[in-house]
Protein backbone atom coordinates (compact mmCIF):
# COMPACT_ATOMS: atom_id res chain seq x y z
CA UNK A 1 0.00 0.00 0.00
CA UNK A 2 1.80 3.44 -0.68
CA UNK A 3 2.24 6.24 1.61
CA UNK A 4 -0.19 8.16 0.20
CA UNK A 5 -3.32 5.85 -0.01
CA UNK A 6 -2.36 5.15 3.95
CA UNK A 7 -2.07 8.80 4.72
CA UNK A 8 -5.78 9.58 2.89
CA UNK A 9 -6.91 6.44 5.25
CA UNK A 10 -5.90 8.11 8.40
CA UNK A 11 -7.28 11.24 7.26
CA UNK A 12 -10.29 9.57 6.75
CA UNK A 13 -9.90 8.29 9.99
CA UNK A 14 -9.72 11.03 12.14
CA UNK A 15 -12.69 13.16 10.25
CA UNK A 16 -14.69 9.97 11.17
CA UNK A 17 -13.62 9.91 14.14
CA UNK A 18 -14.21 13.35 15.17
CA UNK A 19 -17.15 14.07 13.42
CA UNK A 20 -18.20 10.93 15.68
CA UNK A 21 -17.07 12.93 18.71
CA UNK A 22 -19.46 16.16 17.49
CA UNK A 23 -22.29 14.01 17.20
CA UNK A 24 -22.06 12.96 20.41
CA UNK A 25 -21.26 15.79 21.81
CA UNK A 26 -24.54 17.52 20.15
CA UNK A 27 -26.64 14.43 21.38
CA UNK A 28 -25.04 15.31 24.73
CA UNK A 29 -26.14 18.82 24.84
CA UNK A 30 -29.43 17.95 23.27
CA UNK A 31 -30.37 15.77 25.94
CA UNK A 32 -29.43 18.13 28.95
CA UNK A 33 -31.37 20.66 27.52
CA UNK A 34 -34.55 18.82 27.20
CA UNK A 35 -33.90 17.25 30.61
CA UNK A 36 -33.81 21.18 31.61
CA UNK A 37 -36.36 21.87 29.59
CA UNK A 38 -38.86 19.48 31.25
CA UNK A 39 -37.70 19.86 34.46
CA UNK A 40 -38.93 23.49 33.62
CA UNK A 41 -42.24 23.01 32.35
CA UNK A 42 -43.05 20.60 35.51
CA UNK A 43 -41.82 22.84 38.12
CA UNK A 44 -43.97 25.31 36.35
CA UNK A 45 -47.24 22.97 36.59
CA UNK A 46 -46.39 22.32 40.23
CA UNK A 47 -45.99 25.99 41.24
CA UNK A 48 -49.45 26.86 39.65
CA UNK A 49 -51.42 24.08 41.26
CA UNK A 50 -49.91 25.00 44.59
CA UNK A 51 -48.77 28.62 44.12
CA UNK A 52 -45.57 29.65 46.54
CA UNK A 53 -44.97 33.14 47.74
CA UNK A 54 -43.19 34.07 44.58
CA UNK A 55 -45.74 33.29 42.43
CA UNK A 56 -48.35 35.13 44.71
CA UNK A 57 -47.01 38.39 44.12
CA UNK A 58 -47.07 38.33 40.31
CA UNK A 59 -50.87 36.38 39.64
CA UNK A 60 -53.33 36.14 41.73
CA UNK A 61 -55.62 33.28 41.29
CA UNK A 62 -58.88 33.38 39.88
CA UNK A 63 -58.52 36.99 38.71
CA UNK A 64 -57.63 39.51 41.61
CA UNK A 65 -55.20 42.53 39.61
CA UNK A 66 -51.85 43.32 40.49
CA UNK A 67 -51.67 47.23 40.56
CA UNK A 68 -47.92 48.02 40.14
CA UNK A 69 -46.23 50.95 42.43
CA UNK A 70 -44.44 53.16 40.41
CA UNK A 71 -42.64 56.83 41.33
CA UNK A 72 -44.92 58.97 39.87
CA UNK A 73 -47.61 59.64 42.39
CA UNK A 74 -50.12 60.98 38.92
CA UNK A 75 -49.47 58.00 37.50
CA UNK A 76 -50.15 55.86 40.38
CA UNK A 77 -53.53 57.82 41.14
CA UNK A 78 -55.04 57.51 38.26
CA UNK A 79 -54.33 53.43 37.34
CA UNK A 80 -56.10 53.75 41.45
CA UNK A 81 -58.92 55.64 39.94
CA UNK A 82 -59.51 53.09 37.14
CA UNK A 83 -59.86 50.46 39.39
CA UNK A 84 -62.71 52.09 41.45
CA UNK A 85 -64.30 53.74 38.20
CA UNK A 86 -64.60 50.08 37.45
CA UNK A 87 -65.25 48.59 41.04
CA UNK A 88 -62.95 46.38 40.25
CA UNK A 89 -60.16 44.86 43.06
CA UNK A 90 -57.23 45.13 43.10
CA UNK A 91 -54.15 43.99 45.16
CA UNK A 92 -50.72 46.01 45.64
CA UNK A 93 -47.99 43.79 46.81
CA UNK A 94 -45.32 45.38 49.00
CA UNK A 95 -47.32 48.05 49.21
CA UNK A 96 -45.81 48.81 52.83
CA UNK A 97 -41.99 49.27 53.19
CA UNK A 98 -40.74 46.40 55.76
CA UNK A 99 -39.46 48.96 57.52
CA UNK A 100 -42.77 50.42 58.27
CA UNK A 101 -43.96 47.57 59.56
CA UNK A 102 -41.85 46.98 62.60
CA UNK A 103 -43.79 48.56 64.87
CA UNK A 104 -46.71 45.96 64.63
CA UNK A 105 -44.42 42.53 65.10
CA UNK A 106 -44.89 43.06 68.96
CA UNK A 107 -47.38 43.57 71.39
CA UNK A 108 -45.43 45.26 74.09
CA UNK A 109 -45.50 48.16 71.15
CA UNK A 110 -49.20 48.16 70.90
CA UNK A 111 -49.78 48.16 75.00
CA UNK A 112 -47.14 50.79 75.44
CA UNK A 113 -48.43 53.41 73.21
CA UNK A 114 -52.11 52.91 74.10
CA UNK A 115 -51.26 53.22 77.97
CA UNK A 116 -53.61 55.75 77.77
CA UNK A 117 -56.39 54.66 76.20
CA UNK A 118 -59.10 53.75 78.29
CA UNK A 119 -61.89 53.64 76.39
CA UNK A 120 -63.60 49.41 76.06
CA UNK A 121 -62.97 47.82 73.03
CA UNK A 122 -65.65 45.34 71.77
CA UNK A 123 -63.79 41.44 71.62
CA UNK A 124 -65.74 38.79 68.89
CA UNK A 125 -65.69 35.53 71.05
CA UNK A 126 -65.98 32.39 68.86
CA UNK A 127 -65.17 28.47 69.88
CA UNK A 128 -63.56 26.54 66.45
CA UNK A 129 -65.80 24.18 64.72
CA UNK A 130 -65.19 20.68 63.60
CA UNK A 131 -63.21 22.49 60.78
CA UNK A 132 -60.56 23.81 62.46
CA UNK A 133 -61.59 27.41 62.07
CA UNK A 134 -63.41 30.22 64.53
CA UNK A 135 -66.43 31.62 62.64
CA UNK A 136 -67.75 35.01 63.10
CA UNK A 137 -70.66 35.31 61.57
CA UNK A 138 -73.29 37.56 62.66
CA UNK A 139 -76.19 35.60 62.81
CA UNK A 140 -75.89 31.68 62.50
CA UNK A 141 -78.03 31.30 59.33
CA UNK A 142 -75.41 28.79 58.78
CA UNK A 143 -77.98 26.83 60.93
CA UNK A 144 -81.28 28.26 59.46
CA UNK A 145 -83.58 27.10 61.99
CA UNK A 146 -81.08 28.84 65.27
CA UNK A 147 -81.43 32.92 65.32
CA UNK A 148 -78.79 32.94 67.78
CA UNK A 149 -75.21 34.51 66.83
CA UNK A 150 -72.24 32.15 65.83
CA UNK A 151 -70.13 34.63 67.96
CA UNK A 152 -70.45 36.40 71.66
CA UNK A 153 -69.02 39.31 72.15
CA UNK A 154 -67.59 41.26 75.53
CA UNK A 155 -66.41 44.69 76.33
CA UNK A 156 -62.87 44.88 77.46
CA UNK A 157 -60.01 47.07 77.54
CA UNK A 158 -57.63 46.35 74.97
CA UNK A 159 -54.53 45.88 76.89
CA UNK A 160 -56.85 42.93 78.88
CA UNK A 161 -57.55 42.03 74.78
CA UNK A 162 -53.54 41.49 74.19
CA UNK A 163 -53.06 39.52 77.29
CA UNK A 164 -55.25 36.97 76.12
CA UNK A 165 -56.04 36.41 71.97
CA UNK A 166 -52.65 35.14 71.71
CA UNK A 167 -52.76 32.39 74.92
CA UNK A 168 -53.62 28.78 74.03
CA UNK A 169 -57.03 29.12 75.47
CA UNK A 170 -59.22 26.23 76.73
CA UNK A 171 -62.07 24.53 74.60
CA UNK A 172 -60.17 26.51 71.31
CA UNK A 173 -62.03 29.91 72.29
CA UNK A 174 -60.72 32.23 69.94
CA UNK A 175 -60.74 36.47 70.90
CA UNK A 176 -60.96 38.51 67.85
CA UNK A 177 -60.74 42.25 67.52
CA UNK A 178 -62.28 43.13 64.79
CA UNK A 179 -63.75 47.09 63.42
CA UNK A 180 -61.67 48.21 66.08
CA UNK A 181 -62.59 51.91 65.78
CA UNK A 182 -59.10 53.33 65.98
CA UNK A 183 -60.42 57.24 65.73
CA UNK A 184 -62.62 57.11 69.22
CA UNK A 185 -60.92 54.01 70.88
CA UNK A 186 -57.32 53.66 70.13
CA UNK A 187 -56.41 57.36 69.24
CA UNK A 188 -52.86 57.09 70.39
CA UNK A 189 -52.31 54.87 67.56
CA UNK A 190 -53.18 56.93 64.64
CA UNK A 191 -49.31 58.58 64.87
CA UNK A 192 -48.09 54.72 64.03
CA UNK A 193 -51.05 54.45 61.56
CA UNK A 194 -50.36 57.36 59.77
CA UNK A 195 -46.64 56.28 59.57
CA UNK A 196 -47.49 52.57 58.18
CA UNK A 197 -49.63 53.78 55.22
CA UNK A 198 -49.86 53.10 51.92
CA UNK A 199 -49.41 55.96 49.83
CA UNK A 200 -51.12 59.05 50.11
CA UNK A 201 -51.77 58.89 46.27
CA UNK A 202 -53.09 55.29 46.77
CA UNK A 203 -55.43 56.33 49.78
CA UNK A 204 -56.88 59.59 48.31
CA UNK A 205 -57.83 57.99 44.78
CA UNK A 206 -60.01 55.06 46.75
CA UNK A 207 -62.21 58.10 47.26
CA UNK A 208 -62.31 60.85 50.20
CA UNK A 209 -62.78 59.81 53.77
CA UNK A 210 -66.22 59.60 55.76
CA UNK A 211 -67.03 61.26 58.93
CA UNK A 212 -65.86 60.11 61.74
CA UNK A 213 -69.30 58.30 62.74
CA UNK A 214 -68.18 55.69 59.83
CA UNK A 215 -65.02 54.57 61.28
CA UNK A 216 -63.23 55.91 58.61
CA UNK A 217 -60.35 54.09 60.47
CA UNK A 218 -60.21 50.14 61.44
CA UNK A 219 -58.00 47.27 63.49
CA UNK A 220 -58.14 44.04 63.12
CA UNK A 221 -56.29 41.65 65.58
CA UNK A 222 -56.31 38.27 65.80
CA UNK A 223 -54.89 34.37 65.76
CA UNK A 224 -56.53 31.85 63.79
CA UNK A 225 -57.29 30.07 62.11
CA UNK A 226 -60.47 32.22 61.58
CA UNK A 227 -62.94 32.85 59.08
CA UNK A 228 -65.51 35.90 58.62
CA UNK A 229 -69.12 35.53 57.01
CA UNK A 230 -69.95 36.38 53.88
CA UNK A 231 -71.13 40.41 53.41
CA UNK A 232 -70.59 43.06 51.66
CA UNK A 233 -69.49 46.70 52.62
CA UNK A 234 -71.18 49.75 51.67
CA UNK A 235 -68.00 51.95 51.74
CA UNK A 236 -65.15 51.88 50.45
CA UNK A 237 -61.80 49.30 51.58
CA UNK A 238 -58.29 49.81 51.38
CA UNK A 239 -57.53 46.75 53.79
CA UNK A 240 -53.93 46.25 54.51
CA UNK A 241 -51.89 43.43 56.66
CA UNK A 242 -49.07 45.00 59.14
CA UNK A 243 -47.96 42.05 60.68
CA UNK A 244 -48.19 38.02 61.22
CA UNK A 245 -49.40 35.98 59.10
CA UNK A 246 -51.87 35.96 56.12
CA UNK A 247 -55.69 36.87 54.87
CA UNK A 248 -57.15 34.89 51.97
CA UNK A 249 -60.14 36.42 50.77
CA UNK A 250 -62.95 35.55 48.42
CA UNK A 251 -64.43 38.25 46.72
CA UNK A 252 -67.81 37.91 44.61
CA UNK A 253 -68.62 40.81 42.28
CA UNK A 254 -71.83 42.46 42.49
CA UNK A 255 -73.82 40.63 39.46
CA UNK A 256 -72.77 37.05 40.66
CA UNK A 257 -73.89 37.76 44.28
CA UNK A 258 -77.13 38.94 43.27
CA UNK A 259 -77.59 36.14 41.54
CA UNK A 260 -76.21 33.17 43.82
CA UNK A 261 -75.55 34.48 47.17
CA UNK A 262 -78.88 34.09 48.71
CA UNK A 263 -79.46 37.77 49.22
CA UNK A 264 -82.10 39.20 51.38
CA UNK A 265 -81.37 41.95 53.14
CA UNK A 266 -84.66 42.38 55.11
CA UNK A 267 -83.24 39.31 56.54
CA UNK A 268 -79.58 39.11 56.21
CA UNK A 269 -78.88 42.90 55.98
CA UNK A 270 -75.31 43.20 54.40
CA UNK A 271 -74.66 39.40 54.85
CA UNK A 272 -74.88 36.41 52.94
CA UNK A 273 -76.26 32.91 54.48
CA UNK A 274 -73.81 30.93 52.06
CA UNK A 275 -70.87 29.21 53.72
CA UNK A 276 -67.96 26.69 51.94
CA UNK A 277 -70.06 23.69 54.04
CA UNK A 278 -73.02 24.43 53.62
CA UNK A 279 -75.47 22.23 51.76
CA UNK A 280 -78.39 24.08 52.06
CA UNK A 281 -77.51 26.59 49.11
CA UNK A 282 -77.58 24.85 45.81
CA UNK A 283 -77.04 27.51 43.39
CA UNK A 284 -74.27 29.01 45.35
CA UNK A 285 -71.84 26.46 43.52
CA UNK A 286 -72.18 28.81 40.81
CA UNK A 287 -70.71 31.90 42.39
CA UNK A 288 -67.04 31.70 41.25
CA UNK A 289 -65.13 34.09 43.54
CA UNK A 290 -61.81 36.04 42.94
CA UNK A 291 -58.97 34.86 45.33
CA UNK A 292 -56.21 36.85 46.94
CA UNK A 293 -54.07 35.93 49.99
CA UNK A 294 -52.22 38.73 51.31
CA UNK A 295 -49.22 38.51 53.81
CA UNK A 296 -47.52 41.21 55.51
CA UNK A 297 -47.15 45.02 53.44
CA UNK A 298 -49.93 43.89 50.77
CA UNK A 299 -53.03 45.90 50.19
CA UNK A 300 -56.37 44.73 48.74
CA UNK A 301 -58.74 47.18 47.79
CA UNK A 302 -62.24 46.12 48.01
CA UNK A 303 -65.08 47.66 46.05
CA UNK A 304 -68.79 48.27 47.22
CA UNK A 305 -71.62 45.64 46.93
CA UNK A 306 -68.75 43.05 46.68
CA UNK A 307 -69.12 40.38 48.35
CA UNK A 308 -66.30 38.75 50.74
CA UNK A 309 -65.15 36.40 53.15
CA UNK A 310 -62.01 36.29 54.65
CA UNK A 311 -59.43 33.36 56.43
CA UNK A 312 -57.00 35.09 58.78
CA UNK A 313 -54.13 31.83 59.01
CA UNK A 314 -53.49 30.28 62.15
CA UNK A 315 -50.15 33.11 63.34
CA UNK A 316 -50.80 36.50 65.18
CA UNK A 317 -52.21 38.54 62.53
CA UNK A 318 -52.81 42.38 62.18
CA UNK A 319 -54.81 44.09 59.75
CA UNK A 320 -55.99 48.01 59.46
CA UNK A 321 -58.46 48.91 56.90
CA UNK A 322 -58.56 52.62 55.09
CA UNK A 323 -62.79 53.58 54.53
CA UNK A 324 -64.03 55.45 52.09
CA UNK A 325 -66.72 57.66 50.95
CA UNK A 326 -68.00 55.56 47.10
CA UNK A 327 -69.08 57.55 44.40
CA UNK A 328 -73.26 58.38 44.56
CA UNK A 329 -73.43 57.76 41.35
CA UNK A 330 -71.57 54.95 40.75
CA UNK A 331 -73.52 53.68 43.82
CA UNK A 332 -77.03 54.40 42.07
CA UNK A 333 -75.75 52.23 39.02
CA UNK A 334 -74.80 49.21 41.01
CA UNK A 335 -77.80 49.18 43.64
CA UNK A 336 -79.85 49.19 40.11
CA UNK A 337 -77.77 46.20 38.97
CA UNK A 338 -77.57 44.22 42.42
CA UNK A 339 -81.74 44.83 43.03
CA UNK A 340 -82.43 44.19 39.78
CA UNK A 341 -84.12 47.61 38.65
CA UNK A 342 -85.02 47.98 35.65
CA UNK A 343 -85.70 44.81 34.23
CA UNK A 344 -81.74 43.60 35.42
CA UNK A 345 -82.16 39.93 35.95
CA UNK A 346 -81.83 39.40 40.21
CA UNK A 347 -82.33 37.09 42.45
CA UNK A 348 -81.56 39.97 45.59
CA UNK A 349 -84.67 40.43 47.52
CA UNK A 350 -83.74 44.05 48.51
Amino acid sequence: MSKKHTADNSRRELSESIWDCTILSLGSILIVALAVFFAQISSLFSTLQYPSRPLSSAIDIRGVNRLIVGEDPKILGRAVAEFVDRNEPFVCRSCIEAKKLEFWNRDENLGEVVSNDTAAVSIRISQSKDSGKAIFARKSDISPNSEESVYSEQKMSFHDFLRVYDQPLENDIHYYGAQINVVESLPSLMPKIKASAPSAAILNAVGPTPSAKHRPLTLYIGKGPLTTQTHYDSLENLVCVVAGGTKTFDLYDPASSSLWLYVDRPKHGNASPVTTDNNNFPLSKFAIPSTATLHPGDCLYVPVYWYHSVLTSAHRTISINWWKRPDHHKMSVLEKLFCGREGELSRAKC
